[in-house]
């Protein structure tokens, strides 16, 4: 039967008290193709269970929510006994999953979200979290699993979570089928294969062959390599239909103020426990700096890279400790870097070109960047969250007058710290800046 429940989800887990109730639940699922684990979480079976536990089978759980027998009707202790439980099974293993509270307290679920909020950081939790009734279906698979798909369609977390999946399996089926049939057949596919994965991974890093000796990222840049790949295939596989966005003047934000109140923006509308907000009310303020909070973050993701690999690659960002003469444009309380901005081209062939290069620059309260101007000035990118600094909203500006050629051991014997890496789209437009600055003509008449 073809539901979006069979898209993704392989292997389920299901935890609940007393098996019979479940029994058809998990019929169907394995008539499906989709193997399931049953936990029964009796106090004298969970410590054997998770002596041999060996991780989290799959990507979706089924959960009852009055599982505790100790409780009775004490919802808290059964919230309890639930968040011991993912405690043991998640951990802090990157896993991305959900839950589906597969049971006829569905009105509890609230305060089950609530509590698992407080959990941030013991183990991963759940991309999303929903319920239904056992009460509202019967033995019929057909009644189940239509029940289950249109929960999970309309679930916007669940439903994106499944089609992203699901385009990510096709592409990353392309990507694999096209570079593993370049090694020409069964019998020297090893040694074929691992020549490719070494082009590929020599080409993603840009390493000459003088610099091949001592080191050892080649593997880690294979994979990114295949990476790049998919990200290019992504985009054949893209569903047509997805339902996330309802109006665009109906796309709303929330946030939780307190205990009490719920403040949100829906289009242009600042919305107060769904009442409109007048134009000077203080709490319009509160939402716009959330928003903008989250802004910071969102960019952050999407244009840094803070994993270091242990060599200078073009678009790292470093601490400027006396490396690079500081820009006259940095104010007290600044944060003085360095970023290297050596085209791809010349650091692939390193044994060409003398030095990395590295302009000057320098982060910045967000709210000072406007006022910083200057053609020489790169001053686009911001907000942004910098977690090596501290929690607060930066922008960060390079200022192209600067330039410097600085090897790695000096920069190395000047301790000059790994910050950040900019990530592609950035870092093009950042030396595509630079090079308009350099190649800026100018013309010198008598008048």
């Amino acid at each position: 039967m073809e539901s979006i429940l069979t898209e993704v989800f392989q292997k389920v887990l299901v935890i609940d008290d007393k098996k019979e109730e479940v029994e058809n639940l998990i019929t169907h699922l394995e008539k499906e193709n989709i193997k399931t684990v049953f936990i029964e979480p009796n106090d004298e079976e969970l410590n054997d269970y998770f002596k041999n536990f060996n991780g989290f089978p799959g990507n979706l759980i089924f959960l009852d929510l009055y599982l505790d027998s100790k409780s009775g009707a004490n919802l808290s202790g059964h919230i309890a006994k639930i968040r011991e439980l993912l405690g043991h099974l998640i951990n802090k293993r990157n896993i991305a999953y959900g839950i589906i509270v597969w049971s006829s307290h569905s009105d509890d679920i609230e305060k089950l979200q609530e509590k698992l909020l407080h959990d941030m950081g013991r183990y991963t939790l759940p991309l999303f979290i929903f319920g239904m009734n056992k009460g509202d279906y019967d033995s019929n698979p057909e009644k189940i699993f239509k029940g289950i798909s249109d929960e999970l369609e309309k679930n916007k977390a669940a439903s994106f979570y499944i089609k992203w999946s699901n385009s990510i399996e096709h592409a990353k089926s392309k990507v694999l089928n096209d570079i593993f049939g370049l090694a020409q057949g069964y019998k020297d596919q090893n040694k074929n294969l691992e020549f490719l994965l070494f082009q590929m991974a020599r080409n993603y890093i840009g390493i000459s062959d003088a610099d091949l000796d001592g080191y050892d990222g080649l593997q880690k840049d294979a994979f990114n390599a295949f990476s790049e790949l998919l990200s290019d295939d992504l985009k054949y596989f893209i569903p047509d239909t997805c339902n996330l966005f309802s109006e665009t003047s109906s796309i709303e934000c929330i946030f939780k103020a307190n205990d009490e109140d719920i403040l949100s923006k829906k289009g242009r509308e600042y919305l107060k426990n769904g009442t409109a907000l007048g134009k000077k009310d203080p709490d319009r303020k509160i939402i716009d700096t959330k928003i903008f909070e989250l802004y910071a973050s969102l960019n952050s993701k999407i244009l840094l890279d803070f994993t270091d690999f242990g060599i200078i690659l073009p678009g790292n960002v470093y601490m400027n400790k006396n490396a690079c003469i500081y820009s006259n444009k940095m104010e007290e309380g600044d944060i003085p870097v360095i970023i290297e901005l050596s085209p791809p081209c010349d650091f692939a062939n390193k044994n060409k070109y003398a030095m990395p290069k590295f302009v000057s620059g320098f982060i910045t309260k967000y709210d000072k960047v406007k006022e910083i101007k200057g053609d020489a000035l790169y001053t686009e990118t911001y907000p942004l969250l910098i977690p090596k600094i501290d929690e607060q909203i930066y922008a960060i500006v390079f200022d192209f007058r600067y330039v410097n050629n600085i090897s790695e051991k000096e920069l190395q014997a000047l301790g000059n710290d790994f910050v950040f890496r900019v990530k592609d789209k950035l870092f093009a437009d950042i030396l595509q800046k630079m090079s308009s600055y350099t190649a800026r003509l100018g013309l010198s008449i008598i008048r």
